[in-house]
């Protein structure tokens, strides 16, 4: 019995210790909450009085007795306590106070589209919780600090648009939750680090418009989860490495304006999920991959001012997503093959300067939703195939520096939407359709460097708002309407090499050795 009641005695001793020991770690935890909230408060306010706060577009409840979560661009998940603290394009305008990253239960700071000036603070490596840091199109200056790379908890960083400068940290390997790194537009400088491939979390990696040199690093490769890769307008060089073709979820692809050399890969077969690519500007040479004209997912094709070179496939007709092909300025030859015609979702088809040669085919009429086509500077040759009156899109045709012949086709005038059309430096004969007339929202239109002849048709003076018309060099007689220099639009007229008659108030337009007419700007009344 004395046993059992010394036992009862000790449990209710240890009840009471224990609930002396709850309570003091329940007194210890909401001291340390109030004092960080307290910590919160101050921090807040200093950010407010460095920022301008008298001047942001919103600033309520801020500085006020009630809780920092109710300040505008302030919000407090409830179940955690963690801070996001939000005022992009408010009007803030200063320099970063450093006691912000001092905030341990700060998990997002957002302050794009401010005016937002100096480097960024190196206590940001005290931030702990920091998720989301954001701020876009401001005037940071000085490098990112390689404290940075010290929060694994990181998911988001994008400083896009800034003046920020140096190379970027060198060690990224902890950063195994990062999923978005946006640097662009900055001036940026050094070698693509490479530990950024040791953040295998990355699904964006934006490193455009900035200063990086060297290779591309093929540790790259192990970014399994990259969906958005560019590294545009640089001054990167090597070729471009294979591996990163194989990376599974890869869509956008942009590596344009920088120095890259050699061929493209046969890897990029696999890029299997890729929607889009640019290769713009770079010294790539050699032949397409067969692979290439594969995935089917591609919907924008960019390889302007390259050397490649070889004939497009019939298999381009597997790229039915296709919406827009650019492969201006580089070496391509032989004939455009007629399965060209099956991309019906094609917008811009841009294939100028190069050695393309051969009709175009009728199959072209079939790109119903083109807008843009422009066939400049080949090697093309025989009649313009009726078919093209099918595209009743365009706004842009360019047919120019070609060996085309034959007339140019009635069916042009089917052409509603058009502002820019040129048939100049062919073999094209016959007079000017009178349907170009009905053509009323052009622009810019030439016909130079034929052989084209009869009057110049009277609806030209109905195109109000046409600029620029070149008929130069070729075989037009008669006379010139006045309506033509009645445009209100137009600025520049070229008739000379013809046999055209003008009256002599249209003589005293003329330049010097009678090279163009240049009117004089009109000056439009006011309405009362």
């Amino acid at each position: 019995m004395k046993d059992f009641a010394l036992l009862a005695l000790l449990c209710v001793i240890f009840s009471c210790f224990k609930d002396n020991v709850l309570y003091a770690q329940t007194c210890k935890e909401k001291a340390e909450i109030m004092q960080e909230q307290a910590l919160e408060r101050a921090v807040l306010k200093e950010l407010y009085y460095s920022l301008g706060g008298n001047d942001w577009i919103r600033n309520d409840n801020w500085l006020s007795e009630n809780p920092v979560e109710e300040w505008y661009g302030v919000t407090r998940d409830c179940n955690n306590g963690k801070l996001r603290l939000q005022l992009e394009a408010n009007s803030l305008k200063g320099i970063l106070p450093s006691s912000i990253f001092r905030l341990k239960t700060l998990v997002a700071l957002d302050l794009s589209n401010n005016i937002i000036m100096g480097e960024i603070p190196e206590a940001i490596g005290e931030c702990v919780s920091l998720e989301r840091f954001c701020l876009v199109n401001n005037q940071l200056t000085g490098r990112i600090p390689e404290e940075l790379t010290r929060l694994k908890n990181l998911r988001y960083v994008v400083l896009t648009n800034n003046h920020l400068e140096g190379p970027l940290p060198s060690d990224w390997s902890g950063m195994k939750k990062l999923c978005v790194l946006g640097v662009g537009f900055n001036q940026i400088n050094g070698n693509i680090p490479e530990s950024l491939g040791n953040a295998e979390a990355l699904m964006e990696l934006m490193l455009h418009s900035n200063l990086f040199e060297g290779n591309i690093p093929v540790s790259l490769g192990k970014l399994k989860e990259l969906r958005y890769l560019s590294l545009s307008n640089n001054r990167l060089t090597g070729k471009f490495p294979g591996v990163l073709f194989t990376l599974p979820e890869l869509i956008y692809l942009s590596v344009n304006n920088n120095h890259l050399s050699g061929t493209l890969s046969s890897e990029i077969g696999k890029a299997k999920r890729l929607e889009e690519i640019n290769f713009n500007e770079n010294r790539l040479r050699g032949k397409i991959p067969k692979g290439f004209w594969e995935l089917d997912h591609l919907r924008h094709i960019s390889l302007e001012r390259n050397k490649l070179s070889g004939v497009l496939p019939t298999s381009i007709g597997n790229l039915k997503s296709l919406m827009m092909l650019e492969l201006r300025d580089n070496r391509f030859s032989g004939k455009l093959p007629k399965e060209i015609g099956k991309l019906k979702h094609l917008r811009l088809l841009s294939i100028s300067y190069n050695k393309f040669s051969g009709n175009l085919p009728n199959e072209i009429g079939n790109l119903i939703n083109l807008n843009h086509l422009s066939v400049r500077a080949n090697r093309f040759y025989g009649n313009l195939p009726k078919m093209l009156g099918q595209l009743t899109q365009l706004s842009c045709a360019d047919f120019s520096m070609n060996r085309f012949n034959g007339e140019i086709p009635e069916e042009i005038g089917h052409w509603k939407d058009i502002q820019f059309l040129h048939f100049g430096d062919n073999s094209f004969h016959g007079c000017i359709p009178t349907v170009i007339g009905n053509l009323v929202k052009l622009k810019v239109l030439g016909f130079e460097d034929n052989h084209l002849d009869g009057c110049l048709p009277i609806g030209l003076g109905k195109l109000q708002k046409l600029i620029y018309l070149n008929v130069a060099n070729n075989r037009f007689s008669g006379t010139v309407s006045d309506s033509l220099f009645c445009l209100p639009a137009l600025r520049e007229l070229r008739i000379e090499r013809n046999l055209l008659e003008l009256t002599l108030e249209q003589k005293k337009l003329q330049r010097k050795n009678d090279e163009y007419l240049l009117l004089p700007q009109k000056t439009r009344k006011k309405k009362n």
